[in-house]
């Protein structure tokens, strides 16, 4: 039988044999390693923190766009947006503001009631500064031409239009953090102290059994007001608060009710106000003199 030769490699080859299996095995092990570098999760780091809003950049960048489709787009009506001014007296849109010499009051008309405020400048800090802004965009219906009024009127509009506040220290809002509990939608609001206000009203001096001549009476369409014209177009009276239909004379609230208000789409809900404290007049029996108005001056 033939022998079998041992087979000796060269010194040369076996080493080069050596040097490759070392170098694949390196070069596994590197492979390894680099696959746990990369796959391994970030350990103990947290996410960084924008100023001091307890969120993140992103987060923050999502409320401030909410904020922007939440904004209106001007001042002059700033409290439309529900989710933006959160106010439990200072709600409505502004339409008009009059300063009245029978009450020696500001009167500030709004889309859903009137506000009255004592002609001083603290109380209108109680205001926020988007209130502030709406005044200033309006003028002042000072029919009295009262000098004090139109100072406090001209202030409220340098200021106001600049938004550079130095006399007038108008509120600032806090910020609040309302969250859905189904949703789990995060929704910020402003929430302002309640405006220092009058609660008392005294009643404009109304004339008695004067709608004789009357022609009609509509709601102007630039201050919202419930304007009576005679039969030559003349205005006989305009009064801005709803409530002064208590103070007319029963017959003149009668003529009233046989003529309706007047009023556009745009002034319907103003219209509709004049006519329920009309019909409520005529229901209750509440007119000038009547003992009901006494009651209903005592209680408010």
């Amino acid at each position: 039988m033939d022998s079998v030769e041992d087979v000796t490699l060269p010194e040369d080859t076996a080493d080069s044999k050596m040097d490759t299996d070392d170098e694949n095995i390196q070069s596994n092990k590197d492979a390894k390693t680099e696959n746990t570098h990369t796959e391994s999760p970030k350990v103990n780091e947290e996410p960084v923190m924008y100023r001091n809003t307890g969120m993140t950049r992103e987060q923050w960048r999502e409320v401030v766009n909410s904020w922007m489709n939440v904004l209106p787009k001007s001042l002059a009506q700033p409290a439309q947006k529900e989710k933006y001014v959160n106010n439990e007296r200072c709600v409505g849109r502004i339409i008009s503001w009059f300063y009245d010499s029978d009450t020696k009051l500001f009167t500030i008309k709004r889309s859903d009631g009137v506000q009255y405020l004592k002609p001083r400048i603290k109380y209108f800090n109680t205001l926020p500064r988007c209130e502030i802004n709406g005044l200033a965009s309006k003028p002042l219906i000072n029919r009295s031409k009262n000098g004090l009024a139109d100072v406090i009127a001209n202030l409220i509009k340098r200021e106001g239009s600049s938004g550079k506040y130095e006399r007038l220290k108008p509120q600032r809002g806090k910020r609040v953090k309302n969250t859905d509990q189904k949703t789990g939608k995060v929704t910020w609001k402003y929430k302002y102290k309640p405006v220092r206000a009058v609660h008392k009203i005294p009643l404009k001096k109304i004339p008695q059994d004067f709608l004789g001549n009357m022609k009609w009476w509509c709601v102007d369409v630039n201050t919202g007001e419930a304007r009576i014209e005679d039969k030559d177009n003349k205005v006989i009276v305009c009064f801005y608060d709803a409530m002064n239909l208590i103070n007319f004379s029963k017959k003149d609230q009668r003529t009233l009710q046989k003529n309706e208000i007047m009023f556009t789409d745009e002034w319907k809900e103003q219209g509709l106000q004049y006519k329920r404290v009309l019909e409520i007049c005529r229901k209750c029996g509440v007119h000038a003199g009547s003992r009901l108005q006494d009651n209903w001056k005592s209680s408010s």
